[in-house]
């Protein structure tokens, strides 16, 4: 008698909650306030839900595009605060240090379950895009109406504003009161009018992470970071103390010898090929969006200007850059298509060699080799996709680092 009092239990909470949560995305559905209201109140899901069941328009799908975008970050941001703060700088949303839940249970398949995640918001941006791509439009998105639910308790803090993690990633000036109290970084309590450009921009976006996340679940990383994990643990629980080694603190030492198990062995074949199609789709993306932007003639609210306009980070981008990235954009489409080979160390053809003997990347990409470490070194890795041809033009991104102020990589970032 208990155990059917037990079931019947069960079925009448999870029947309670199933209608709960039908009847939170009713509200989210029939919910007519302003997008970005929505978002400041109840979080990114909650506005996308909302414009969800609106009329599509290139407006509308513009936004709900760059909501699932954020979402992707927002998913990578919780994994991590229910895991792991250390930063992997190679790694989109884990390049800086977070908050993290000090009741948390550490997974090894944390990175797998963020990335994958991450991966899925990434698809649906792309898809609800579509209306959008080379369609006139504008979108007013107020920077601090967004924040990423990082804890998961529906309620907004501080430190899980968007306007806090752009401060960090661009390296924003900070503001601070008569105590020298922190108040927020300069720059992002700013209304940005996106249009039609942008719609290119966001996608090309959309599939570079893509195709990072791609690369690095091809090397199945949860294996390499379990027999690591469990390795520290068995050293923490000595009665000891593990010193660091000089250069590196205990937690890089992890996020290192992880690393370098994860490559041992062959990628998987059809990620790495995925990979390759969402790097050549940012190049593409990348492109209609210089096109679009150069023939630009307001001057209103920009996110990334042409050289007659400025961003509302009061940030300029001259002819002259411009110019100099298409460049970059132009070598590394001809990389991707093959066309332009890589230089390996070990054939040692003479600097400044503009031809001879080097990695076809989109060969290597379609049918990878063991991506040892040692065996990349050694070439055994690149051997089968060695070719004669004319190298990638190492002066483009010189000569663009040469035309930016301050950082070009964060600079190239913004561009993507």
């Amino acid at each position: 008698m208990m155990k059917r009092f037990t079931r019947l239990g069960l079925i009448a909470t999870v029947c309670a909650a199933t209608v709960a949560a039908c009847a939170d995305a009713r509200q989210s559905e029939t919910d007519t306030r302003p997008w970005d209201v929505i978002a400041a109140t109840d979080g990114l899901s909650a506005a996308e839900a909302s414009l969800a069941a609106r009329d599509q328009t290139a407006e509308i799908a513009f936004v709900r595009g760059g909501l699932h975008f954020l979402m992707a970050f927002e998913h990578v941001l919780q994994v991590r605060y229910n895991n792991s703060s250390v930063p992997i700088e190679v790694i989109p949303g884990f390049d800086y240090r977070i908050e993290t839940d000090p009741t948390g249970t550490f997974d090894p398949a944390f990175l797998e379950t963020a990335l994958s995640g991450a991966l899925d918001h990434m698809a649906a941006a792309q898809d609800v895009l579509t209306p959008a791509i080379s369609e006139t439009f504008t979108a007013d998105v107020p920077i601090e109406s967004l924040w990423f639910d990082i804890d998961g308790d529906g309620s907004r803090s501080d430190w899980e504003s968007l306007s806090r993690h752009m401060g960090v990633l661009m390296n924003l000036p900070v503001s601070t009161n008569e105590n020298d109290e922190f108040i927020g970084f300069e720059g992002t309590d700013v209304t940005i009018q996106f249009d039609t450009a942008d719609a290119d921009w966001l996608a090309a976006y959309t599939h570079a992470i893509s195709g990072v996340n791609e690369l690095i679940l091809s090397l199945d990383p949860t294996p390499a970071i379990t027999e690591v994990f469990e390795g520290r643990a068995q050293l923490n629980a000595l009665p000891a103390t593990i010193n660091d080694i000089g250069f590196i603190d205990e937690d890089q030492l992890d996020v290192l010898a992880a690393a370098i198990l994860m490559m041992d062995g062959v990628p998987d074949k059809s990620r790495t090929q995925k990979a390759l199609s969402h790097f050549q789709a940012t190049i593409e993306h990348n492109r209609a969006f210089w096109r679009e932007v150069e023939s630009e003639t307001d001057n209103e609210r920009e996110w990334l200007p042409n050289e007659n306009q400025e961003s509302v980070f009061g940030v300029t981008v001259s002819a002259e850059t411009a110019e100099a990235w298409q460049a970059v954009l132009y070598e590394m489409d001809l990389i991707l298509k093959g066309e332009h080979l890589l230089p390996f160390f070990r054939l040692n053809q003479g600097f400044g060699q503009t031809e001879g003997y080097g990695v076809n990347l989109a060969s290597l990409l379609n049918e990878p080799g063991d991506f040892n470490l040692v065996l990349m070194l050694q070439g055994a890795t690149f051997a089968p996709h060695i070719e004669q041809g004319p190298f990638a033009d190492r002066d483009a991104l010189r000569e663009f680092s040469s035309t930016v102020p301050g950082s070009s990589i964060l600079f190239a970032a913004w561009l993507n």
